[in-house]
């Protein structure tokens, strides 16, 4: 599996918060063989431990009952002091029957429409 051929790509930009972050799902890219997302942690306070940005590894599901696999998470700072960007690949690819994918990162859930 090396997503290489990509088929389309969806804009989400929809942001869910706790008390401590607030998580921006950026983007779903899909491929002919695994899906990438990329999303944004942006820290609200001075405590909020920075190293747990990408401690919360996203689970996907779709209206398909598809059973995806994570490959990989990882992400960086840029140097910022409150901001993260992260990714992760997971495979299968979505099957092209399938109009909606449920993305959890740690509590937060995200609907994202695919049709």
């Amino acid at each position: 599996m090396e997503a290489t051929k990509l088929v389309r790509v969806v804009a989400i930009g929809e942001t869910r918060a706790t008390s401590d972050r607030e998580v921006t799902l950026l983007s779903l890219e899909l491929y002919d063989d695994a899906l990438r997302l990329v999303w944004r942690v942006r820290f609200l306070n001075a405590e909020a431990e920075r190293g747990t940005a990408i401690r919360d590894k996203p689970e996907v599901a779709d209206d398909k009952s598809t059973r995806y696999n994570l490959m990989g998470v990882g992400g960086n700072s840029g140097g910022s002091n409150d901001l993260w960007w992260a990714g992760a690949e997971l495979s299968p690819a979505v099957p092209d029957d399938a109009r909606q994918l449920t993305v959890e990162i740690g509590s937060l859930r995200f609907d994202v429409p695919l049709q």
